[in-house]
Formats: structure tokens, C-alpha cells, sequence
């Protein structure tokens, strides 16, 4: 790059220079400040918080904004044998313009990488419109644009109101009996818009184009727990006894279209054409469990779960599903006298059966219905062929392992051997177009995982000063191989992008990567 005069994209002479820092023009200083108040009173049985922040901050990108307000209140009293505990809190989140990412026309910060070395940042931040009052790019094709067309023409914002409630009262039935019930609420609304202006060469044709979606998802919880725990000697025990009832309730409504007649005006009246969809879903988990436990002389330690579950994701009679664990641990340096080098010595070993549903509405088969202006109803199948027979899925699991302490718990060990087989996983898995449809979801398959764990840590360097340097080593492997899927089907495809595909393959391990290669004769060519 000599510094000699040449016409430049623009049309007009300029020097065939490299220009500087290109990254350092076109981003900022990201910034954040966060402000707090919070209020406490309370005596001997009662307390009650009041707590407000407000945090706003500013990206890298020039038009990347965050404000976030908390506001939560949380009580507590204690009056006889009876506690009470409550607690509010509301988020506020109103993002604008994040950054749009991978290889996307929109990605102002891979446009800008890809320019020539004689094209500068300056000379695309003056001249972003034709005479038109089109996107001016360098570029020939519509393959990346202007990123300060960018800055000013396309953008999203996504506004959330998040609400999380709870509720729970305790009573003390005797010294060693307590009732617990509780309920909590967590919903999430979430208004997103997304918009490209009218004369942007790299989406919709330059036409121009809008998107706003209003999404309200909510979980509400109820449980209770009755529990009771005790001592004998050199023993101590407990049980206890609970349920859960869990909703789940999601709703979308959803409209986008492209063609802006007025450029500049983000608004669904102001496009040519548009789409419309809705959506709104309802999931439904009831459970009954018990837990027990059992210790001798602070050395001996037996935990057993077992659990019910019934969910409305199921077919109605094979809607229950169990599972259980059981937990046995010796700290034998309780038990034993053992050199002092040796701090704590634990022998531990666990089974357990679990159980899964799958998300609403895969049982049955039904029809979209397609929005249109002609005079009769018209729908579409989904590209999803559903099972109306689905079982659970299992996951059968057991382990032992060992942790172990030395010179004051100063060098730490913790050594583990695993096992797991689950069955029935659900699965959507790919099936012949000519059924009209894309996948099937269904019971497909047994996957194996077995390993170690080896995690050590240890104290280096402790100072009363308050200096410490702590170390730690982790090492894991994991043997995986899929023991069997459905008999119609060769392979599952689990995902694909461009010529290399996921998959589970009987006799391979789960997730494996394949791909094309060249074919070549004896001699490698």
C-alpha cells in the first residue's frame, strides 16, 4: 500500500492506505453502574427486608443498552409454634439492540472484519445511503452490509417483567414433628420486536421487514412435608412424607411480515404482508414421596427416596412413573483409630432409579390451521407424527466412591466410579418424507455411560495473614455406547449442520460426529 491516489469505493480519489485502529472507531467503552437501597427491621422473632436496585449499562456496540430495575420484599415471623416466611420479588429488564451474531447479513462486527485493508470504518460511517435512499455497501452481492447502515437501521428489543412469589407456614406438631406447607409462583412476560428497515440489501430483499411476539410463561408450585426425626442411643432417624403440585402455562402470540411501505415505521399495519400465530400450552405434574434416614454413632449413614409421579404429558394409563434412591456412607475414621496423617475416611455407595416425562402435546395428532383470506378454512399437518402409546423414560444408576482427608484435610481425594443405563428415551427421530411427515416421536433406544471421577484439592499456602493458595485437579472419564434403538431405524440423527450429522448408532458411542470424506484407491490418492 504505496499512498498513491486511486478511486475508491465511493467513486471519489483517495490514498491507498491501511487505515488504523478500525475496531477501536467503530466500538466504545462498555459501562454499568448499579445502585442499591435496602431497608431491614426486625427483633428477636420478626424480620422484615425491603430491598431496590437499578442497574444501567451500555455495551461495546454504540446502540447496546440495558436497564434492569429488582425491587424485593421478603418476611419472617415466628409466633408460638407457628413460622411464617414470605417473599416478593419483581425484575424489570428492557434490553435494546443486542448484538446480532454468527454469519448473519446483520452482524455489523463481521462485516466490518471482512473489509478490504484499504476501506475504512470512517468512509462507511459517511456514506450509509445512496441516492436512493438504499443501504450503500462496497459490496457487490448482498452477502454483508454497512455496519453503521447497521447501527441505524435494524435492531430488537426484548422487555421482561419477571414476577416470583412464595409463600410457606411451619407448625411444630410436638418437639419432633413439624408440618410444612408452601406455594410459589415464578411467571415471566417477555414482549420481543425485531425490525430491518426498508432499502437493507441483506434481508428480505431489501424490502424491509418486522417481527413482535408477546410470550407469558408461568410455574406455580405447591407442596407440603410432614416430618419427623428422633434419636435412640447411638442411633438417629427420620422420615418424612410430602407432595408437589406443579403447573406449568405458556402463551405466545406472535406476528411478523416483511414489505415497510413507510420506511422507518416499525409497525405490523405498516407491512404489505404479515403472519400471525398463537400459541398457548398447559402442563400438569403431581407427586407423592417419602425419604427416610438412618445414622449410627456419627459413622453410618443410610438415606432411602422413593417417589410417584403423574404426568399430563403421558398417556392416561401409563401416566406413573417411580423412582427411588438408596444411600449408604461409612466415615470409618469414626469408627477406627487411625494415624493423624489421615483426617477423614469415607466409604460411600448409592442405586437409583429415575424416571422422565416428556413435554405436552405429543400424543395426538392434529392440524394447524393456516391463516387466509380465501373464503374456506384451510390447515396443514405438523411436520411431527405423534405416538399416542409413549411409556416414560428410565435411567437406571448406581455408584461408589471413596473421599479421603489428610494432614488436617489439607490434601483432599475424592475418587468415583459410575454406572447408568437409560431406557425408553423419548426421541423425535427423522422418518421418510413420503409419510407427509418430517419426524416421529417415540420410545427409541438404550444408551450405557460408565466412569470414574478424580477430583483432588489441596491448601498450598494457608497464612494467618488471610493469604491462601488453594489448588485443584479434576479428572474425569466417561465410556458411552448406545446398546440399542428402535428396530426400524438404522441410526438417529440427533443434529445436522451442512455435511456432518450427530448421531446415536447401536454399538457406537452416543453423539458421535460423521461426515463426508473423499473416496481414494489403495495408494491414498
Amino acid at each position: 500500500m504505496d499512498s498513491s491516489t486511486v478511486i475508491g469505493w465511493t467513486g471519489e480519489d483517495e490514498l491507498y492506505i491501511s487505515p488504523e485502529d478500525q475496531f477501536k472507531y467503530f466500538f466504545q467503552t462498555g459501562q454499568s453502574f448499579i445502585n442499591n437501597l435496602a431497608v431491614e427491621l426486625g427483633n428477636e422473632n420478626s424480620s422484615l427486608r425491603l430491598s431496590l436496585t437499578d442497574q444501567r449499562s451500555s455495551g461495546i456496540m454504540p446502540t447496546n443498552n440495558l436497564s434492569r430495575q429488582t425491587f424485593s420484599v421478603r418476611g419472617f415471623t415466628r409466633q408460638n409454634i407457628f413460622e411464617v416466611d414470605a417473599k416478593f420479588t419483581y425484575v424489570h429488564h428492557d434490553v435494546e439492540n443486542r448484538p446480532i451474531l454468527m454469519e448473519n447479513g446483520g452482524n455489523a462486527p463481521l462485516s466490518l472484519s471482512i473489509l478490504p485493508r484499504n476501506i475504512s470504518a470512517q468512509s462507511l460511517e459517511e456514506n450509509t445511503t445512496d441516492e436512493f435512499g438504499n443501504e450503500k455497501t462496497w459490496l457487490l452481492d448482498e452477502t454483508f452490509g454497512n455496519p453503521y447502515w447497521m447501527l441505524e437501521n435494524q435492531g430488537n428489543n426484548d422487555i421482561r417483567d419477571r414476577y416470583q412469589f412464595s409463600f410457606s407456614i411451619k407448625t411444630d406438631i410436638t418437639k419432633n414433628l413439624y408440618l410444612l406447607l408452601r406455594s410459589g409462583l415464578d411467571q415471566a412476560i417477555v414482549e420481543d420486536k425485531n425490525w430491518t428497515n426498508k432499502g437493507t440489501k441483506t434481508a428480505s430483499n431489501g424490502r424491509g421487514n418486522y417481527s413482535h411476539s408477546m410470550n407469558n410463561r408461568s410455574e406455580w408450585n405447591s407442596d407440603f412435608l410432614l416430618s419427623y426425626d428422633n434419636s435412640a442411643g447411638q442411633f438417629s432417624y427420620g422420615i418424612s412424607l410430602g407432595g408437589n403440585y406443579r403447573i406449568d402455562n405458556y402463551t405466545s402470540i406472535n406476528q411478523w411480515g416483511s414489505g415497510l411501505q413507510i420506511p422507518g415505521y416499525y409497525h405490523i399495519s405498516n407491512l404489505s404482508e404479515f403472519y400471525t400465530n398463537e400459541y398457548s400450552s398447559r402442563y400438569e405434574v403431581a407427586s407423592l414421596y417419602a425419604l427416610g434416614n438412618v445414622s449410627f454413632k456419627d459413622a453410618l449413614y443410610f438415606d432411602l427416596t422413593y417417589r410417584s409421579d403423574w404426568s399430563s404429558s403421558l398417556p392416561s394409563d401409563k401416566n406413573q412413573y417411580d423412582y427411588y434412591s438408596l444411600n449408604l456412607s461409612w466415615l470409618f475414621t469414626n469408627t477406627f483409630s487411625l494415624p493423624e496423617w489421615l483426617s477423614s475416611g469415607k466409604l460411600r455407595g448409592s442405586v437409583a432409579l429415575t424416571g422422565n416425562d416428556t413435554s405436552p402435546y405429543r400424543l395426538e395428532n392434529v392440524y394447524n390451521v393456516i391463516q387466509s383470506p380465501l373464503p374456506y378454512s384451510m390447515v396443514s399437518i405438523p411436520g411431527e407424527l405423534k405416538t399416542p402409546d409413549l411409556l416414560p423414560e428410565t435411567n437406571h444408576t448406581w455408584e461408589i466412591g471413596t473421599d479421603l482427608g489428610f494432614i488436617d484435610s489439607r490434601l483432599i481425594f475424592n475418587l468415583t466410579y459410575y454406572y447408568s443405563l437409560a431406557e425408553n428415551q423419548i426421541m423425535s427421530v427423522p422418518i421418510p418424507i413420503s409419510t407427509s411427515y418430517s419426524s416421529k416421536v417415540l420410545n427409541s433406544g438404550e444408551v450405557q455411560n460408565s466412569g470414574i471421577e478424580l477430583q483432588i484439592d489441596a491448601i498450598l499456602i494457608s497464612r494467618p495473614s488471610g493469604f491462601n493458595w488453594d489448588a485443584t485437579l479434576m479428572y474425569t472419564k466417561n465410556n458411552s455406547e448406545v446398546k440399542s434403538i428402535h428396530p426400524d431405524l438404522n441410526s438417529i440423527i440427533l443434529n445436522s449442520a451442512w455435511h456432518a450429522t450427530i448421531e446415536a448408532r447401536p454399538g457406537e458411542e452416543y453423539g458421535l460426529i460423521y461426515g463426508y470424506d473423499w473416496k481414494r484407491d489403495a495408494n491414498g490418492n
